[in-house]
């Protein structure tokens, strides 16, 4: 089930959907949410002290190997794993805190237990000994934790490791050596399969984060870190920066009038107009309600000016604009300042009957900002991605946490296998059947690779897997493994044969990309397998079955722990993307989810639904006289009141402007009326307010029919209701100051 945003569950009827910190939340490369993890850094040290103890204990049920000192590995495998466990209970400490933000520190690590397997193998059977399957998992982990220039190194230095081993241990088979190599590459190839997948997830979360999905142009956050990544740029150029404020005249009465369904058409029409307007390097945001901004560097004051000409004679074939624009060529000009004087230059042309695009200059008088400007070279300066963007990566999934399933994902696990697959068959071919199994494996091996190759094309290799597709997917990977892998492990003498750390593989790779019951119901059948081996094969080499029960559970744990650090960071962006800036309700595509599933719920349980919308009266006159600073703190005071008055509602929302909806449940129209009463009077004493109400069954049995009605009684009570209440009456503001002046 999906982890839901809201403190407590939806349906629950008692939490609130406000998000404080939402604006605080971690956005920025997936390693600042991985590496660093107590559970990252934890984990691969619990793992290196279970794989010694089980070597220990592996050690002391072996029969009698000539050649093998067990008495001599014994103790210093059951050191090892002490010193491991003792590392694990000190990874609280301040100085274990900050190594484990050190890259150096993973990659050593790794090759450090690298170098312990590598130890233990010249001691006993080279690359052969079941010992060295801890490595494959170790190249995987690598490929998928690690960037990429890191893992390929620590790779490179694993497999030279192993070539020494085989060096100074050869072993008697040398299909032994050749399936270890195939694992490793392999193991370390899928890691960063899964890496791509993950990050995938998480780079269409961020992109959603920055968007407006009504308006397909950036969204308040998006911009002004757009805005922000300009100012920088101008400066490290030295060229003048622009921002103009667009805002649309009487865009409230298209809403009142004609319906906030009409408001949302009408929006939608002036961003696709942008385009054809601005200037392909231009930024574009909707700033919120029918506001948008428009930042250009390296244009003139005149061109600054003739833009917002050309931007209000663009939309003016639908309804009229006034337009603030903000020029400096002061490189000490900050974002802030921008602002204020595009809105003081906005309210100029609003007052003005003739003028309705107004030009004031920002600028600080700090010459001395001057010389500590970045530079270029100083780096830093990150382009926020635009919605197209977005809609060419694969458009804005409802839950990108869990769209971890992509095409190329599942296609390259076929073809890596398939890869894998000609080694070791080749492998077995070259070095000579030792078995009946080993005829069956070099006779029928090449038909399993056509067919594990093939089946990669089952499925596109750049667009999420349809979810009817998954199971298909994962029941034909968990059977060819199945097939392959105990043909190949009874052919190489049972569970001591190298090929069996594929188990352990596969068991890795599902942990980390699929859902917890689906990777447990894999695992089961990776299981099977071995179980099946363990039947088939020699009985002399069950002294292995407790170390290799503790390498399945560390392969799965490890995995686990590799999908929440990627799919943590993914959630993150994810509740910024659902999460209005100013007031920490959720925007529009977040009630819609949140919402949604509510109603799906409520039918589910014959429980009783509604929805309560509502917008401000004359909001547009504070923005106007006061400013939109005190519009903001307005929107902000409403978004209080509403979480007082219903704080057990199912979700919610500020769709955008001075409009607000309510999720919750209303038994009856005396009870929705009641409570619309009831919020009225929690707002009355700062704004009025005109609240609509719509029950399931009643006005529909979907959302947007149940928004219609809402929206539609609102705009009733509008009408019917006369307004007594000026808005923004008690609002901090100094409304006699100019703003020009204060700007």
């Amino acid at each position: 089930m999906e982890t839901s945003f809201l403190r407590m569950p939806v349906g629950t009827g008692s939490g609130t959907d406000r998000v404080p910190d939402a604006a605080t939340q971690p956005d920025g490369d997936d390693l600042a949410h991985i590496i660093g993890r107590r559970d990252v850094a934890t984990v691969p040290w619990a793992t290196i002290a279970l794989c010694s103890l089980g070597v220990a204990l592996a050690s002391a049920l072996r029969p009698a190997v000539e050649g093998v000192p067990d008495d001599l590995v014994i103790p210093l495998a059951s050191v090892y794993g002490v010193v491991a466990f003792g590392i694990v209970l000190l990874q609280g400490t301040p100085v274990m805190r900050w190594l484990a933000r050190q890259l150096p520190v993973y990659v050593g690590g790794s090759l450090l237990l690298v170098g312990v397997l590598c130890v233990l193998a010249v001691r006993d059977r080279g690359l052969a000994t079941v010992f060295f399957a801890p490595a494959v998992l170790i190249a995987m982990y690598v490929g998928l934790v690690l960037p990429k220039r890191w893992s390929m190194s620590a790779i490179v230095v694993q497999l030279a490791l192993a070539g020494l081993v085989h060096a100074l241990k050869p072993t008697a088979a040398l299909s032994d050596a050749i399936d270890l190599a195939a694992l490793v590459v392999a193991g370390w190839s899928v890691g960063l399969l899964c890496r791509f997948a993950h990050g995938k997830a998480a780079r269409i979360a961020l992109l959603l984060s920055r968007s407006d999905v009504l308006t397909r142009t950036l969204n308040r956050r998006g911009f002004f870190e757009q805005f922000e990544a300009e100012i920088a740029e101008a400066r490290s150029r030295r060229e003048p920066v622009a921002l103009l404020i667009l805002d649309l005249d009487d865009f409230k009465r298209v809403n009142d009038e004609q319906g906030h369904a009409a408001g949302d058409e009408l929006l939608r029409w002036v961003g696709s107009t942008f385009p054809g307007v601005v200037p392909e390097r231009a930024a574009v945001g909707r700033l919120g309600g029918d506001e948008f901004g428009v930042a250009v560097r390296g244009i003139t004051r005149e061109e600054a000016i003739a833009l917002g000409g050309d931007l209000r004679a663009a939309v003016a074939e639908r309804i009229g604009a006034s337009v603030g624009v903000a020029t400096s060529e002061d490189p000490g000009t900050s974002s802030d300042d921008f602002m204020r004087v595009a809105d003081a230059a906005l309210y100029r042309s609003k007052s003005s009957d003739r003028q309705r695009v107004h030009q004031l200059i920002a600028g600080s008088t700090r010459a001395d900002l001057h010389s500590a400007l970045p530079t270029a070279s100083d780096g830093g300066v990150r382009r926020v991605l635009t919605y197209g963007r977005l809609l060419r990566a694969g458009g804005p999934p409802e839950r990108p946490a869990q769209s971890i399933h992509y095409g190329w994902l599942l296609r390259g696990g076929f073809w890596v296998m398939s890869a894998a697959g000609v080694i070791v068959v080749g492998g077995v071919a070259l070095q000579g059947p030792a078995n009946t199994w080993g005829d069956l494996v070099v006779l029928f091996g090449p038909i399993w690779i056509l067919a594990t190759f093939l089946s990669g094309f089952l499925f596109p290799g750049a667009e999420a897997v349809d979810p009817r597709k998954e199971p298909v997917a994962i029941g034909l990977s968990a059977s060819f493994l199945f097939i392959g892998l105990s043909t190949v492990m009874l052919a190489g003498g049972g569970i001591t044969a190298p090929i069996t750390a594929g188990l352990f593989l596969k068991v890795l790779f599902d942990a980390v990309t699929l859902r917890r019951t689906t990777a447990l119901r894999t695992t089961s059948v990776m299981v099977a397998c071995w179980l099946l081996v363990i039947a088939l094969g020699p009985s002399s080499s069950l002294w292995a079955v407790p170390y290799q029960a503790i390498l399945f559970g560390c392969a799965f744990w490890l995995g686990r722990v590799g999908r929440a650090a990627f799919t943590d960071a993914t959630r993150a962006r994810l509740r910024i993307a659902h999460t209005d800036s100013l007031t920490g309700l959720r925007n529009r595509p977040g009630f819609e989810q949140g919402a949604s599933r509510a109603l799906e719920l409520a039918k589910l349980e014959d429980r009783p639904f509604g929805l309560l919308a509502f917008d401000l009266d004359d909001f547009k006159q504070v923005n106007d006289t006061q400013g939109h600073t005190a519009g903001d703190e307005l929107l902000r005071r409403v978004a209080d009141a509403t979480i007082d008055t219903f704080p057990t509602a199912h979700t919610v929302g500020r769709l955008g402007g001075d409009e607000y909806v309510v999720a919750l449940e209303l038994e009856s129209p005396e009870h929705a009326m009641a409570c619309a009463e009831a919020l009225e009077d929690a707002l009355r004493p700062f704004v009025g307010a005109s609240v609509g109400w719509a029950l399931l069954l009643d006005d529909g049995f979907e959302l947007e029919p149940l928004m219609q009605a809402a929206d539609q009684r609102s705009y009733r009570s509008k009408l019917q209701r006369p307004r007594t209440t000026r808005p923004g009456a008690d609002v901090d503001a100094d409304e006699s100051d100019d703003p020009v002046a204060a700007a």
